[in-house]
């Protein structure tokens, strides 16, 4: 059980709880060496744009034609999973919604035959991102549309003095809902420069914004998962449950 002292509210005690860890994985990350690591390629402007990845507060319903015993309506827990009929519970977060429907088309096939569905997402959850490491104002921010790492970082209050943005790390989860780093240096983009489309933000994002330069990802990856994801996890349940 979370004990929240009286007078502070869960987002204030998550502000400063986010500014401790970008302060401890700050300190962690200076002595890290290693080799140096390519800055990821430009997103050709030609391809299409990705499709919606499904987070947690997402409204969904599973649509069967012919089975419809099985349609259900269901909103994705804290945890990234829905609960079905028959097959239990099913990883969505991180999913778009064609994968999702490939998934539990291919769960239900065992005692269904050539089952048909579709996945409709009925609700957008609170589409937010978090801020870490040498920013003002460290926390949960909104985002829609087409939403920069710059501006979500103004909207933190800006970087402090200390803050190196040519070794931002963006980490995203992949389609098996495993989280990827993406090292950004952001010092190259300005108005007249605009950013690669996969590099604005979506919802479920954690931009780090380091007081040194990254130089070894599996260092900072161990440390992401040890010393921040699971705090963050935490929070970003309570966030949801009691907002």
């Amino acid at each position: 059980m979370m004990l929240i002292p009286q007078g502070m509210g869960i987002r204030k005690m998550f502000q400063r709880f986010c500014g401790f860890c970008g302060i401890l994985a700050g300190l962690m990350l200076a002595g890290c060496a290693g080799r140096a690591i390519s800055f990821e390629q430009p997103h050709d402007p030609a391809a299409p744009l990705p499709e919606y990845r499904l987070g947690f507060g997402d409204v969904i319903e599973v649509r069967f034609y012919q089975h419809e015993q099985f349609n259900r309506t269901q909103t994705i827990r804290p945890d990234g999973r829905i609960t079905l009929e028959r097959i239990g519970d099913v990883a969505a977060a991180g999913l778009t919604p064609t994968q999702l429907d490939s998934t539990i088309t291919e769960k239900y096939r065992s005692f269904v035959l050539d089952p048909e569905l579709t996945v409709f997402v009925l609700e957008f959850g609170s589409q937010v991102v978090a801020v870490l490491g040498e920013v003002k104002s460290p926390g949960l921010y909104p985002v829609s549309g087409a939403t920069t790492p710059l501006e979500v970082i103004a909207a933190a209050g800006g970087q402090t003095v200390a803050a190196r943005l040519t070794s931002v790390m963006l980490l995203r989860r992949d389609q098996q809902g495993e989280l990827v780093p993406h090292r950004l240096d952001l010092r190259r983009f300005d108005k007249r420069s605009p950013m690669p489309e996969n590099w604005l933000l979506q919802g479920g994002d954690i931009l780090y914004v380091p007081r040194t330069v990254i130089g070894s990802m599996n260092a900072f990856m161990n440390q992401v998962y040890s010393t921040i994801l699971p705090p963050i996890d935490s929070w970003l349940r309570a966030l949801f449950w009691y907002r």
